[in-house]
């Protein structure tokens, strides 16, 4: 992928479709080409990645470390350990929920209709640190719930994330299981332009080879990831594509997707990303179950695959959030 900035008077109608578009066929230019920004690296490229740790995740783990809430209780070693077990299977409910938050969180999804009143979804999903971290917790309480040294363990994979120096989005195409024919669609994901507050047009550095081709969702779902620079030089010098202090939402936009060969568009996926006053507050508190809650463990494991469900099924963010834990870590089911 060219690394220069492109000024917006176009060389030729052709020649900037295909750098700017990096789609095929000649068409007309536009005033409003989009202009790709050169990617760099910043001492500041940090404030996009390394946001401070989850307090709820914390929470969590510190419950699962509590064998017993009352220290005036002397048990036996069997008694402890089962009273222990007991907590980290309280805990895993806890973490499971705490991930399906996350998930909705950082995930925005737009429907696309057929002409056969069949439709496919497109979910764009940001691999926040918030939600990485809990990925990892969930890791970690279904492999090695006895762990002490958990912080260090997620800092250490956190940090296999951070040297990347990218942005990172998951991308997630699911076929409605009603459709009458079959379907293709073809996303050009290096025509998915990250907006930020200043204005900013930033393409992928890279992606997914799988989301280039047409896409036949008679196949079942498809997903990949995109891949944008966390800093790029604007006339201000080296800066972070996101922070905190002017981005609230983070808007992921595409101009055209082709259905079946026919132009849709143009969408745009809006994530909130940070609040526009940090209370200090945590945005999310651990619940766990009382004695009276029948707990599921079959929800404690990764997915391979998407729900085949929307999003206002009860369970959907749950069953889409196990499914990222699968697609982060290719943990199998």
């Amino acid at each position: 992928m060219p690394r220069g900035t492109f000024t917006r008077n176009v060389l030729s109608g052709c020649l900037s479709v295909i750098l700017i578009w990096l789609q095929a066929g000649c068409a007309p230019a536009t005033p409003e080409a989009y202009v790709l920004m050169t990617p760099c690296s910043s001492s500041n490229a940090g404030i996009a990645g390394n946001a401070a740790l989850n307090p709820a995740v914390n929470q969590i783990f510190q419950y699962a470390a509590t064998p017993t809430p009352d220290p005036a209780i002397i048990l036996s070693p069997a008694d402890m350990l089962a009273a222990q077990n007991h907590r980290v299977l309280y805990a895993r409910h806890a973490a499971i929920n705490l991930l399906a938050y996350e998930a909705e969180r950082w995930t925005k999804i737009k429907e696309i209709g057929f002409d056969d009143s069949s439709k496919v979804r497109i979910a764009i999903t940001y691999l926040s640190p918030e939600l990485m971290e809990s990925v990892l917790q969930n890791h970690i309480l279904a492999h090695e719930p006895q762990r002490v040294d958990v912080w260090e363990i997620i800092q250490k994979e956190m940090n296999q994330v951070y040297e990347r120096d990218k942005l990172i989005f998951l991308i997630t195409i699911i076929a409605d299981s009603q459709a009458f024919s079959p379907h293709k669609i073809d996303l050009t994901p290096r025509g998915m332009i990250l907006r930020n507050a200043r204005d900013d047009a930033v393409a992928p550095m890279y992606d997914d080879h799988n989301l280039e081709i047409p896409i036949d969702l008679s196949d079942g779902p498809e997903f990949g990831f995109l891949y944008y620079p966390i800093s790029i030089m604007t006339d201000r010098g080296c800066e972070p594509v996101l922070d905190r202090e002017t981005n609230t939402k983070i808007n992921i936009e595409t101009r055209v997707i082709e259905i079946d060969s026919v132009s849709k568009g143009p969408y745009v996926w809006m994530i909130h990303y940070a609040p526009l006053v940090e209370t200090g507050n945590l945005f999310y508190v651990p619940k766990y179950p009382d004695g009276f809650t029948t707990i599921d463990t079959a929800v404690f494991s990764p997915l391979s695959e998407p729900p085949a469900t929307d999003e206002n099924d009860v369970v959907f963010w749950r069953e889409f959030g196990r499914y990222i834990w699968g697609q982060v870590t290719l943990e199998k089911p």
